[in-house]
């Protein structure tokens, strides 16, 4: 699917305006490349310009410092003070220019700007406050005022560092000259004035203020300085001048650190710091000075490379462009001279492109096809105007052949219509016959369906008496089973009737007895007449059951007699019903094929009419269609009459088809 809509949205397009596709497809990725790289060059040169406005802000920032540690004059001091506050607020203003971007550490969120903004103007505010107040105060002012005014500008120094990327920047040229300038000299200034004035702390505790120093560790930075960095090494020898001083100095002091500091050393040191920051501080601004003309130098590189690949893409593709264009021309001007007839034009095969190549074959093998054509279709002109000849005589013999057809077609159309009429009579008869056998075979139908339904009743109604029989049979063995558990029931009640007679006697002996004994016999006597009395009343219950089973018996003897007549009377009336069952079965037969033959008769019949009414219409028919034979025939006569003109007609156009073939076509 996206194939096909390539295929069809480029198919419609010109080769221009493909070669601009191409063009544009090709200055994409290089545009984007561009883009990517313009872009990191100009955040290089964002970095660039902070760390300089920076380095500006600290010349005054150090100028102040260094001020403050060496002029005794209020009002000097005062103008630096104004000077590195003017330079303070202009860093300020940088730093609110450049609001939102990634510049300085505490700069990259809203909250970290405004802080920052408070933080630069809070100094500024401070430092100018101090400065106003020397421009107007004493000298004895200005020695209380110096450790403030210092602690002021270094946190003003630290700010500039952080915020202008010279502490942050992981490309930075000269990382111990940045430690230098930014971090070492402020702080040794610094402690500088702490043994310049003994009387910020304890007087006698130099051997705190030398830990504090760390003037080891200031020499060793120092020294590491001068031999890894080759800004102290053959590029400035200037400062490394001032740093070996400063560092012969620093060991003189070492040796004797114990002893108080003088003044003399004390300004010695304070001018050899001094030097060796303001030098710092312009290396550092000379190699940044560099750095930023070197991202310059590199974006006009970029802008320069690009837009000559560009011009040499569009050269190149101007180059395939007319390679392509002019191929396309020469056959383009072959395909002209072939639409003005000449079949003689013969396209250059050979070139270096294959597809131009089979273009030139394609079409060198259809100028060839196509004259063989023209050839063939002027002999089949030829062919043409002999045949039209042909036709025009045949064409003369239809006409006759049709008016002989016609006269024959009126004969039989009329002899067909005859038939017609006598087979319409013959089919009215056979219709009236064919109702009545209809109605015979509906009577014969209705006949087999009443008796079907009595047969069926029949075999139901010898359905039931088997059953009846069945049943009886089986009520007959329960019967004798009940009379046999009657006989037996009797049986058991003469048992009965024995036990109570020798019960009786069994009594009548006791009572005999019981007299015999007397008084002590009394309670025996008392109890041979209750077994007396309930022998009695056993024999009487006993002659009471033996004359309901003896009716019981008699009952089922008497119903055992009348289920055996009943099953004898069904036994007659099943033989009956079968044989009820069996003559209307031979009947239904019977009439089923009377019935079956009354509709094969009716159907016959129906066939028979139908045939009739089928050779009625075929008669009419027949005579309809010779009619239209008839209409046939005459306008085949005409239409012969048409070829033979057309046939003229044809043979007049293929003459002059071949002579403006000869004439028209050069082969």
């Amino acid at each position: 699917m996206a194939s096909d809509l390539l295929d069809s949205t480029m198919g419609n397009m010109s080769i221009s305006r493909k070669i601009l596709i191409a063009c544009g497809v090709f200055a994409l990725p290089l545009a984007v490349v561009t883009f990517f790289l313009i872009q990191g060059l100009a955040g290089d040169i964002a970095f660039t310009t902070a760390e300089i406005h920076g380095t500006e802000a600290l010349k005054s920032l150090s100028e102040a410092c260094i001020a403050t540690l060496t002029d005794s004059d209020s009002l000097t001091l005062s103008q630096s003070l104004l000077k590195a506050d003017s330079a303070l607020k202009s860093f300020g203003k940088f730093i609110e220019a450049t609001r939102g971007s990634d510049i300085g550490q505490d700069a990259s969120n809203q909250g970290g700007t405004e802080k920052l903004l408070m933080k630069i103007s809070g100094v500024s505010r401070q430092i100018g406050e101090r400065a106003a107040a020397l421009k107007n105060g004493s000298d004895t002012e200005l020695e209380a005022e110096r450790h403030i005014i210092l602690n002021l500008l270094r946190e003003a120094v630290t700010i500039c560092s952080r915020q202008s990327n010279l502490v942050l920047d992981p490309d930075l040229d000269s990382y111990y000259l940045m430690d230098v300038t930014c971090i070492l000299m402020p702080s040794f200034h610094s402690s500088l004035m702490g043994f310049q004035n003994p009387s910020a702390g304890d007087p006698d505790s130099c051997e705190v203020l030398m830990k504090l120093v760390h003037i080891p560790a200031v020499m060793e930075s120092l020294s590491a300085s001068m031999e890894n960095d080759g800004n102290f090494n053959g590029i400035a020898p200037g400062l490394k001048t001032s740093l070996e001083a400063l560092i012969a100095e620093l060991a003189d002091f070492q040796s004797q650190w114990k002893e108080k500091l003088s003044e003399e050393q004390c300004r010695k040191l304070s001018e050899l710091a001094a030097d060796v920051w303001r030098k710092s501080i312009v290396q550092m601004e000379k190699l940044l000075l560099i750095r930023l003309a070197g991202f310059n130098g590199h974006r006009k590189k970029v802008f320069t490379a690009s837009g000559i690949s560009l011009l040499m893409a569009i050269l190149v593709v101007y180059i395939v462009y007319l390679s392509i264009r002019k191929p396309l021309m020469s056959i383009a001007a072959a395909a002209r001279r072939v639409s003005t007839g000449d079949m003689r034009t013969v396209l250059n095969e050979n070139y270096n492109d294959e597809a131009l190549s089979a273009v030139a074959r394609g079409f060198n093998s259809v100028i060839t096809n196509l004259g063989q054509m023209i050839t063939g279709l002027n002999d089949g002109i030829s062919s043409l105007r002999r045949e039209a000849e042909e036709i025009r005589l045949i064409s003369a013999e239809m006409v006759d052949e049709s008016k002989t057809v016609k006269k024959m077609t009126f004969e039989v159309s009329r002899d067909g219509r005859e038939l017609s009429k006598r087979l319409d009579l013959v089919s009215g008869s056979a219709e009236k016959v064919l109702t009545s056998i209809n109605q015979v075979a509906v009577a014969t139908e209705q006949m087999n369906s009443t008796i079907g339904e009595i047969a069926r009743n029949a075999e139901m109604a010898r359905g039931i008496t088997s059953d009846a029989v069945v049943k009886a049979a089986q009520s007959l063995v329960k019967m004798s089973e009940l009379g046999r558990e009657a006989q037996s029931i009797g049986e058991v009640t003469e048992a009965i009737t024995a036990i109570s007679e020798q019960t009786k006697l069994l009594a009548l002996n006791a009572t005999i007895e019981a007299a015999r004994a007397g008084e002590a016999g009394k309670g025996f006597a008392v109890v041979a007449s209750e077994i007396k009395d309930l022998a009695q009343e056993t024999a009487g219950a006993t002659e009471r059951i033996n004359a309901k089973i003896g009716a019981v018996q008699r009952a089922t003897f008497e119903t055992i007699e009348g289920i055996q007549g009943i099953s004898e009377v069904i036994a007659r009336v099943n033989d009956i019903v079968g044989g009820i069952a069996a003559a209307i079965e031979e009947q239904s037969t019977t009439s089923s094929d009377i019935a079956y033959s009354v509709n094969q008769a009716a159907g016959g019949f129906r066939e028979f009419s139908g045939t009739l009414e089928e050779s009625s219409g075929y008669s009419g028919e027949i005579a309809d269609r010779i009619t239209r034979v008839d209409q046939a025939s005459e306008n085949l006569s005409k239409s012969g009459a048409r070829l033979e003109k057309a046939a003229d007609i044809l043979g007049d156009l293929s003459g002059h088809m071949e002579r403006s073939g000869r004439d028209r076509f050069n082969m």
